[in-house]
């Protein structure tokens, strides 16, 4: 009987033993999978953290610097009134052409057209063959302004900077960096100071760079280098006369934009996108909307005329030396070699005796033509972003949809595998 409780006692030991060491494996292995299910998660996530950079970073950089800045600022300064391209024709070969259809239309009462308007084709006036070579052509398509096309913007921007569209499409971003910076600088420092408004923080921000601003819009327009254009910026005080009042103009618009947001919505109440670009609101679907519409109307009547006439002052200031010294000159002088060609009001022109071009001139100067061109750059803009930001969402979206299927989940910012059944 002893023996047997004896075995008995032995063999429970030995099984306790033996369960305690399967639970261990068991625990180890099951610590070894979700190590290994975490690493792959992670490495999933870095992955798809990778492609969404190298595809949304220079889109992103297109679309809210090349298609927002660089695009309306040369539509802004371009002529509205292009002399049509002509092809040259070779004289003799102009002439051989009007004998030849002599001989066809011989016995018959039609008349051709002379291939050079003005000028009859019966030889009873002078032909085309007695015109020099260089005035012996005949009108091509009627031209129009290149930023009427967003491509062909494009195109120029390419064969602008060698072909290369990596520095086309960046054009004059240096100058946007500077400006930034020193933008950057100057809120810290005032930021300190109490009880200064935010958004006179922000017109003296505007102010203080309004000089490498204009300097950034020659950068745009002009094919100048950046060297010569350091060299030709003028004096600080000739350019804030020139366009302080647009600043401030500009900056009571922005500042009533959002009091009109505080007014309806109230305060911003977090991000309706799980990234936080877009601010989210206490307000209703409807009074959104209706904020929405508000915002537009006002920036279609008063923010965008106020850009365009910043833009065009800056592209037209004339400026004088330093001390006054000399003849005046031309901020953006008319034999600078410009992308586009520049409209005809903006010249070296001083009507007001002040030394620069004045923004009442420049809205007076701005064509009818020329305003419907911009409108119609600025309309291509905006239905391109909201283009790119539904293709950006639905791509987003299509990514999320895939890790669920696969039996994933972003759960505390990282991914995560969840375990098959």
């Amino acid at each position: 009987m002893t023996s047997l409780l004896l075995i008995h006692s032995l063999y429970s030991l030995i099984a306790a033993r033996d369960d305690s060491a399967n639970d261990n494996i068991a625990l180890s292995v099951l610590a070894s999978r979700d190590t290994k299910r975490e690493a792959l998660g992670t490495s999933l996530f870095v992955i798809l953290i990778i492609i969404n950079i190298c595809i949304f970073v220079p889109v992103i950089f297109v679309v809210t610097y090349t298609l927002h800045e660089v695009f309306p600022t040369l539509a802004i300064v371009e002529s509205a009134d292009v002399a049509p391209e002509y092809e040259f024709v070779n004289a003799d070969e102009a002439h051989d052409e009007d004998d030849d259809s002599d001989h066809l239309d011989s016995g018959n009462d039609i008349k051709r057209p002379s291939a050079v308007p003005d000028i009859p084709s019966d030889g009873q006036e002078p032909s085309s063959s007695q015109l020099p070579d260089e005035t012996a052509g005949i009108p091509a398509r009627p031209s129009s302004p290149v930023t009427c096309d967003i491509r062909a913007t494009f195109r120029l921007l390419r064969a602008a900077c060698g072909g290369s569209y990596r520095s086309g499409l960046a054009r004059g971003f240096k100058w946007k960096l500077c400006i930034g910076f020193t933008q950057f600088m100057i809120i810290v420092v005032l930021i300190s100071i109490p009880y200064i408004p935010t958004f006179v923080i922000s017109i003296i921000a505007s102010l203080a760079t309004t000089q490498l601003a204009t300097g950034w819009v020659h950068a745009v327009v002009s094919k100048q280098q950046n060297s010569l254009l350091w060299q030709n910026l003028p004096r600080y005080w000739l350019v804030l006369k020139a366009t302080a009042i647009p600043i401030i103009a500009k900056a009571a618009i922005t500042q009533l934009i959002r009091g009109f947001v505080h007014l309806f919505l109230g305060p911003r109440t977090g991000s309706a996108d799980p990234i936080g670009l877009v601010p989210a609101y206490s307000g209703g679907f409807w009074l959104h909307i209706l904020v929405l519409g508000l915002i537009f109307v006002i920036y279609i009547v008063a923010f965008l005329p106020i850009e365009v006439i910043l833009t065009r002052t800056r592209a037209s200031s004339k400026i004088s030396p330093p001390f006054m010294l000399g003849p005046f000159r031309a901020l953006l002088p008319n034999e600078t070699n410009t992308l586009v060609p520049l409209d005809v009001s903006i010249q070296s022109h001083d009507p007001d005796g002040m030394g620069f071009w004045s923004w009442q001139y420049s809205w007076e100067k701005l064509s009818r033509a020329s305003w419907i061109r911009i409108a119609k750059v600025y309309g291509k803009v905006f239905a391109i972003t909201v283009a790119v930001h539904t293709f950006t969402f639905l791509f987003i979206g299509l990514q999320m949809l895939i890790v669920s299927l696969l039996g994933g989940s972003f759960v505390g910012g990282s991914f995560q595998m969840k375990e098959s059944a």
